[in-house]
């Protein structure tokens, strides 16, 4: 997981997101953002209680989002607010398909640095 500083916290910054940002869609996952002023992009995953009804089985597929950002962080752009979401109802996913349609979501979004 990332470190608090890298994540979006606060509830007047999640409304930010909700009301003004920007939607993409992929496979299994859903990309809100926004620009922010600051000199760093903020992070965080949601996933919807209606679509995975068990605590411990969100919490697992949260650890498992959270841990492709993690890797993939420095892939990232610096100043953008990011909400991740869950957007499938299947409990069990691989990790491999999560990294990529991340990965596919950041570079239509145009989030993803040029390295």
């Amino acid at each position: 997981m990332l470190k608090k500083k890298f994540r979006v916290k606060k509830r007047n910054d999640f409304q930010n997101v909700f009301e003004n940002g920007f939607v993409f869609f992929g496979n299994f996952l859903k990309i809100k953002f926004i620009k922010n002023n600051l000199e760093y992009s903020r992070i965080s995953v949601v996933i919807p209680k209606k679509n995975i009804k068990l605590a411990n089985k969100r919490n697992r597929i949260k650890r498992q989002i959270g841990e492709v950002v993690r890797l993939d962080y420095n892939k990232i752009k610096s100043g953008y607010d990011i909400l991740i979401f869950y957007k499938n109802k299947e409990e069990k996913i691989l990790y491999n398909d999560l990294k990529d349609d991340f990965i596919y979501l950041l570079d239509k979004t145009k989030l993803l640095n040029n390295i």
